[in-house]
């Protein structure tokens, strides 16, 4: 099974995906999988004036061992550009999905990582269209392996509509000193899951899905989406709970689904954990917006079930709630679904299947 890692940063992508290590369009569903178990084929560039060098690192990884490696050896005091390149056939209108693991060593503060993507013609030549990307500052890094998510929808406006190879960079810019390690890189079509603008809402999480993630001050740890779990198929949202957490730590993915006053509604989530504290509590909850998304003050309207209730096995929660037509509520235009963890500093939980829907449709 291939290793694959959350920090979520969205912009408006999401994919179609591919098979094979050369990226080439396969029949069926189109899916690029690699944790870089052997060394890679992709192509690489520098900036000029600068120093460095791309390998393959047989005994780093993200679970398993393999991964691609900048190592920078010189670079101007501004520092200098380096990343791993890679066309995947694409289409106007399609939307895309890529995940990639990385981790620093010694790396220049004010550098940057980027899992970038920009549009390219039958030729593979550049189109001039803006480059769509996720950056991460080195100063959020941190020292273990950090997973970064781009979902992108190809603009069918302008130059955009041309496109037929999406260029893949992953990388490093400023960059001054230090080594970063990259590995399981997953890029996708992402397939039409959900009709959110209408209040519906169902994903298996069997390709990285944006939601939103909010853990509290003391919270340590990390958001994820993961291949080698799953209710039914493979993939779930994952989060992993850092032993240094404070006591009342919180943590939550986030997601918001238009509403209205008066409809009731339910959202149904399978959850999973592995050695989290048995006072800390497994929670999906409802909180009331405006139209301008602004929090309307309304309770939290929660399905909780604490640690030691969990067990070893997947659960379903439900959470069934008609919004009233009276007072703050009356002003709802959304819910905000939050569902997370709370109360503990070990451990891992997953989340997978989820469903939103209006009763009675």
């Amino acid at each position: 099974m291939r290793k694959l890692l959350f920090a979520v940063i969205c912009l408006f992508f999401c994919l179609s995906a591919f098979a094979g290590t050369n990226g080439e369009p396969q029949t069926g569903k189109q899916v690029y999988d690699d944790d870089f178990s052997q060394p890679p084929v992709w192509a690489n560039w520098k900036s000029a004036n600068t120093s460095g060098e791309f390998r393959w690192a047989a005994n780093e990884g993200h679970g398993e061992k393999g991964a691609m490696e900048i190592a920078v050896n010189n670079a101007s005091e501004t520092g200098g550009n380096f990343c791993y390149l890679k066309h995947f056939p694409a289409v106007a209108g399609k939307k895309y999905v890529a995940s990639v693991w990385v981790r620093a060593e010694n790396i220049t503060q004010s550098s940057e990582i980027i899992l970038a993507f920009q549009g390219q013609d039958s030729a593979k030549k550049f189109l001039g269209t803006p480059v769509a990307s996720t950056v991460v500052p080195a100063s959020k890094i941190g020292d273990g392996w950090k997973q970064i998510i781009l979902n992108f929808v190809v603009p069918t406006e302008g130059k955009w509509s041309e496109t037929a190879f999406l260029l893949c960079t992953i990388g490093i810019d400023k960059a001054v000193k230090g080594n970063i390690f990259i590995d399981d890189f997953y890029f996708a079509e992402e397939l039409p899951a959900d009709n959110t603008a209408a209040g519906e809402y169902q994903c298996d999480f069997s390709y990285p899905n944006v939601f939103s993630s909010w853990k509290s001050s003391s919270a340590v740890g990390t958001f994820s989406w993961t291949q080698t779990q799953g209710h039914n198929g493979k993939g779930a949202m994952e989060i992993t709970v850092g032993k240094d957490s404070g006591p009342d730590a919180a943590f939550c993915f986030l997601k918001r689904f238009p509403v209205i006053p008066g409809k009731t509604y339910t959202v149904t989530v399978w959850a999973k954990a592995e050695d989290i504290s048995p006072s800390s509590e497994v929670t999906i909850a409802f909180q009331g917006q405006d139209s301008a998304k602004k929090f309307l003050g309304t309770p939290v309207i929660s399905n909780v079930i604490r640690g030691d209730e969990m067990g070893n096995d997947w659960k379903c929660r439900i959470l069934t709630f008609m919004i009233p037509e009276k007072e703050a509520w009356s002003q709802t235009a959304y819910l905000l679904c939050t569902i997370g963890i709370k109360n503990s500093n070990k451990g891992k939980v997953f989340f997978d299947d989820i469903n939103f829907y209006e009763d009675g449709k």
